[in-house]
């Protein structure tokens, strides 16, 4: 997604507010955070999660940004061992589809250490 794209995508999600409070600016990043959490545990696995994302990790804080990064990745690898439990039984291609949003979302991460990318673990 392109980054115009990108921002037009995140204010049309109410993501994208420009303001300058510290406080505003984490109240924002915690909502963000909350609705990324929902959309996973929803069992949303599309290319508006992974824009949500995206959106994320847009940061001018890099202090903020290594949290959110550290924290979205412990969550990450959690529920993707969850998901990837739940879908044992289901159709090759809604499989691969889950862990095409995986592979996206642990490399927007920066997540190349996923567990879930063991060739052991593809063997599902």
């Amino acid at each position: 997604m392109r980054r115009g794209n990108l921002l037009s995508f995140g204010r049309d999600l109410g993501l994208v507010q420009f303001t300058s409070s510290p406080s505003q600016i984490q109240n924002q990043m915690s909502q963000q955070i909350s609705l990324f959490r929902s959309q996973i545990t929803n069992r949303r696995f599309d290319g508006g999660t992974l824009g949500i994302l995206e959106m994320l990790l847009i940061s001018k804080d890099v202090r903020s940004s290594i949290e959110v990064r550290s924290s979205l990745k412990q969550f990450m690898r959690t529920e993707s061992l969850c998901v990837l439990r739940e879908i044992a039984h289901t159709t090759l291609e809604q499989k691969l589809s889950v862990l095409d949003f995986f592979v996206k979302a642990f490399a927007l991460i920066g997540d190349f250490e996923a567990r879930f990318l063991n060739p052991s673990c593809l063997l599902l």
